[in-house]
């Protein structure tokens, strides 16, 4: 599994450079007030969700996994590696992202509160991993070109639903002071690391969903 996991690294290292270049720009954007600092969030869906996407596609052009399944337990670890590639990095932008974001609080270049935003960070980590767990398994059903579009899909579905989400919770009204902000940003918190592990958990159901796929499909 190991030497898939290199692999899709060592495939995609230029365009891991060309996010890690987007994020710096979303930075200097977000410090010129042109957009909010909330920006810097979105590069973690972003890589969250397009990195294995774009492995997958690069396997299925090459064809990759002819390869793959000649090898003992082949067909596993590729699906396995997969996975495991997508979950690091996830981890790894949110951590860049963190690290960008604590870099520009220290220069006093954030308007908004570090906590608020390193939350944000988390939450659209949550978010691209539960994304990438929807559209795996039908990327890899489907093939990439049919799989992207209904990736849109289930874009669409969950956008709206954190949309209808943010609309029941209602904007707060600030009452309480200090505490009550406190207590709010603990609640949140808590919120996400649930969320963290529910995506955690379909991450797990999606690979085995794929694994079955691709272990079943004639190559």
């Amino acid at each position: 599994m190991i030497g898939f996991l290199k692999k899709d690294f060592f495939v995609l290292r230029k365009q891991l450079l060309t996010y890690a270049g987007i994020l710096v720009i979303y930075a200097v954007v977000s410090v010129s007030g042109v957009w909010g600092p909330y920006v810097i969030s979105a590069i973690v869906s972003l890589v969250t969700l397009m990195c294995p996407l774009s492995a997958l596609s690069y396997d299925q052009m090459s064809r990759w996994d002819l390869y793959a399944r000649s090898l003992p337990n082949g067909g596993r670890n590729a699906v396995l590696g997969r996975y495991v590639f997508t979950l690091l990095v996830c981890a790894a932008s949110a951590a860049a992202c963190i690290l960008c974001s604590g870099l520009l609080s220290a220069l006093g270049a954030l308007k908004v509160s570090l906590l608020e935003l390193l939350i944000n960070h988390l939450a659209t980590g949550v978010v691209g991993l539960l994304m990438a767990a929807a559209t795996l398994p039908l990327c890899y059903k489907f093939g990439t070109e049919r799989g992207r579009v209904l990736m849109m899909v289930v874009f669409v579905v969950v956008f709206a639903a954190l949309i209808g989400g943010m609309a029941l919770v209602g904007p707060s009204d600030g009452g309480g002071g200090a505490s009550s902000g406190t207590a709010e940003v603990l609640l949140v918190s808590g919120v996400i690391l649930l969320l963290l592990a529910l995506a955690v958990g379909l991450l797990y159901g999606s690979y085995r969903l794929s694994l079955r796929i691709y272990l079943a499909k004639d190559l």
